[in-house]
């Protein structure tokens, strides 16, 4: 048999046994304030929890609006380093969290948390694995669909056009579905796919090892169905090239 058959049977095999999630942190554990400072000429990332029962519970993976990566316990930080993730620090993180001393006395305590931030920039590779030709990535002008859209660098020229443009003017860009090439690493556990989707998304790998050492307060999902209707635009399908 050919060689390069054998390779795409090898590649979809690996696809359909590392199917990719989206990853959801409840905010049951939530972060209200971050900031990073410098201690002792060492960077310290700093956060304080909501001051809510609701949301105040010392998740293994706290609830942040920071998007560069996650703040974890050191359970946590154990299991990802067993995946390959896109490339990371580590900064030690401070958590504050407001208590009550027998129902009584407010004070604050400081637990020990990890900052894991990954290098954004990484990221730009991965538009080289949308074929954009199976795609359904719509380029759009008020209320009325132009065209598909053909590549990564034809958004990027009309988001520089926007710049030039009013608001009521502007191009805006509708991610239905995105249809992932033979490029695409499958040994990859962690992606995300900037100015197409706010999903982060993860592999079975991911998903098993989470699982299994029951991380607290986290969901996947793999269908549109499972997402609360307001964040549905924002998650499209994701496909593989077969």
């Amino acid at each position: 048999m050919d060689i390069c058959i054998l390779l795409d049977i090898f590649r979809c095999w690996q696809q359909v046994k590392n199917m990719y999630y989206t990853f959801h942190i409840n905010d049951s554990g939530a972060l209200e304030y971050e900031e990073e400072i410098i201690k002792n000429k060492s960077r310290i990332w700093v956060g304080e929890m909501y001051d809510d029962d609701e949301f105040d519970n010392l998740n293994d993976i706290l609830f942040s609006t920071h998007s560069d990566g996650f703040v974890i316990n050191e359970k946590t930080l154990e299991i990802l380093k067993q995946l390959k993730l896109p490339r990371y620090e580590i900064i030690d993180t401070i958590v504050k969290r407001k208590q009550k001393f027998l129902n009584l006395i407010n004070y604050t305590k400081k637990y020990s948390y990890k900052f894991l931030k990954y290098d954004k920039s990484c990221f730009d590779q991965f538009h080289d694995w949308i074929d954009f030709k199976e795609s359904d990535i719509i380029i759009t002008k008020g209320k009325n669909d132009l065209k598909k859209l053909e590549s990564h660098d034809e958004r990027l020229k009309f988001i520089e056009l926007n710049s030039k443009l009013d608001y009521s003017e502007s191009y805006s860009f509708k991610t239905n579905r995105i249809v992932f090439n033979e490029n695409f690493d499958s040994s990859i556990d962690l992606f995300e796919i900037p100015f197409y989707s706010a999903g982060i998304y993860v592999s079975s790998r991911f998903r098993k090892k989470v699982i299994d050492n029951e991380l607290s307060d986290v969901m996947f999902s793999n269908t549109r169905k499972d997402i609360n209707k307001i964040w549905k635009p924002h998650f499209p399908e994701i496909a593989f090239k077969k």
